[in-house]
């Protein structure tokens, strides 16, 4: 108690003066998670716009990937129709991948300028708020924290807190996005072979998600294991002439030899480990393609067989077959191309001599003349080389098909299977690389709750409080210290004061030992 005239400056008794308790800092990588809002509070309005915006842009930037595979498709579709009486390359594939290509440029150099430039906002109001915090608390606080590891604490919950909030917590935006563009485009295209590779999908994302998994924790046990080899030798080399004055030298030997074996037994775990989950992901890839061409190939087989028809021309004489030969029916009816045809009279073709055929008169069939009959489908249709048969044109396709009981175009086509194929890989790798983002964002906010429970905690005597009494006059008074009970916070049980009592008159020099 000290005195000013007669009106005490400060008192403090035992029941009101409760110190909140000292704790430990929680540490960074095993304490508890701050809430998201907790972990944005340094937010402002202008950040929180930011970064909405840049959610946005990064969910349309992981679309650029199925968009390119869509225009590849589409590349890959028109190189089996290029019509023989162009002379060029069709230039809205070619812009149509130079559009997507600048789209992406664009996104990705928005999105993560808009994230990054928020994250220097808050963490900048992050280091502030946490250096202000250490600053302010008592004694009894830094008794449990080792000043000489704040400086480490600092560094290591600002370099996880950074990566939480940079452009690599909205790269888990940019793999939603891309992933649900990829399997939308998977199902406008054929719902079905969707569904096949989605049935597999999971173990692709298992695999990968395993691989960056073991690959990550594999590099990190080494690098332990080669710490403790290494903490040894830096040991013996700092206090070689100890060492050599002990004679030490075999057991520092015998460690460092122990620490190897150690380090080399978790490099041989962590390569089997690595290369099994590498097999994984390439295998679980190869089933799914497996799948989905399976599917697939019958979905187009069975499609082709259901409209397929027997080709003939009507004429004034009646309806006249086409035919072909027994030797080429298995091209003609696979390719479409009608080789050697066999009209009611024989067709020359400059360059191929035919054996000689007997006519086929009107109501005639291909078999009374010892051949097959020419069959088309949906898709032998679209050829070019059915220009010799007067077949020209999708509208003429469609009406052809159209007469003889069948449809043009087809509804699936093997690009497209292709395509979705590629797409639910996509959305599936996605998926496998979410859990090291979500773990790093998880890191991040447990970081950021370590950081927050200190500036959360105000000491009783706050070097930066502005309130409480303030002396009008110097004190002369005496100093009185009436039954203190006091002990470190590093061992309350252990009382350094028990009832201790002082005082002090006014100009009375006191030494306390």
């Amino acid at each position: 108690r000290a005195r000013t005239g007669d009106e005490p400056l400060l008192r403090v008794t035992e029941p009101e003066a409760q110190q909140p308790p000292a704790q430990r800092v929680p540490d960074a990588i095993t304490g508890r998670i701050a809430s998201i809002l907790e972990f944005y509070q340094f937010a402002t309005k202008l950040d929180v716009a930011l970064l909405l915006l840049a959610v946005v842009i990064s969910c349309s930037a992981g679309a650029a990937m199925p968009l390119m595979q869509w225009a590849f498709s589409r590349t890959i579709g028109s190189l089996g129709s290029i019509n023989l009486n162009s002379t060029g390359i069709d230039n809205s594939n070619i812009l149509l991948f130079v559009y997507i290509g600048c789209g992406s440029w664009v996104a990705q150099f928005c999105y993560r300028s808009l994230s990054d430039i928020s994250k220097s906002r808050q963490l900048t109001r992050y280091r502030k708020e946490y250096i202000k915090a250490i600053v302010r608390q008592d004694p009894g606080w830094f008794d449990l924290n080792s000043p000489q590891e704040l400086s480490t604490r600092i560094g290591e919950a600002m370099t996880l807190i950074d990566g939480g909030l940079g452009s690599n917590a909205l790269q888990l935006f940019e793999l939603l996005g891309g992933g649900s563009a990829a399997v939308a485009l998977a199902f406008s295209f054929e719902w079905r072979v969707t569904l096949i590779c989605l049935a597999v999908s999971p173990l692709l994302a298992f695999s990968f998600a395993l691989f960056t998994r073991v690959l990550a924790r594999s590099t990190a046990r080494i690098q332990d294991a080669y710490g403790r080899a290494g903490g040894v030798a830096s040991e013996a080399l700092t206090a070689i002439r100890t060492v050599a004055a002990l004679g030490a030298e075999q057991s520092f030997q015998q460690r460092y030899e122990a620490n190897l074996a150690a380090a080399e037994r978790v490099g041989i775990r962590s390569t089997v480990c690595v290369g099994f989950a590498r097999g994984l992901l390439l295998s679980a890839g190869s089933f799914m393609i497996a799948a989905g061409l399976l599917y697939g190939g019958t979905r187009l087989a069975a499609e082709r067989r259901a409209s397929s028809f027997a080709y003939s021309a009507q004429t004034v004489l009646g309806e006249l077959p086409y035919c072909v030969p027994q030797a080429c029916s298995a091209y003609a009816m696979e390719t479409g191309v009608p080789t050697n045809l066999v009209y009611p009279l024989q067709l020359p073709i400059p360059g191929r001599h035919l054996p000689p055929t007997p006519p086929i008169g009107p109501g005639g069939t291909c078999e009374e003349a010892g051949l097959k009959p020419l069959r088309l489908n949906c898709d032998s249709l679209a050829k070019a080389n059915l220009t010799l048969l007067a077949i020209a044109g999708p509208a003429a396709e469609r009406e052809e098909a159209h007469e003889h009981g069948s449809y043009f175009p087809c509804g699936l086509l093997g690009v497209h299977v292709l395509l979705v194929i590629m797409l639910v890989q996509t959305a599936s790798q996605n998926i496998g690389r979410a859990p090291d983002l979500i773990e790093k964002l998880v890191k991040a906010r447990r970081a950021a709750h370590s950081v927050l429970e200190t500036i959360r905690r105000r000491p009783f005597i706050d070097s930066f409080a502005e309130g409480g009494l303030v002396p009008t006059k110097p004190a002369s008074g005496a100093v009185e210290v009436v039954d203190v009970h006091f002990a470190y916070p590093a061992a309350p049980a252990v009382k350094v004061c028990c009832g201790y009592s002082l005082s002090i008159g006014a100009g009375q020099t006191v030494a306390l030992c």
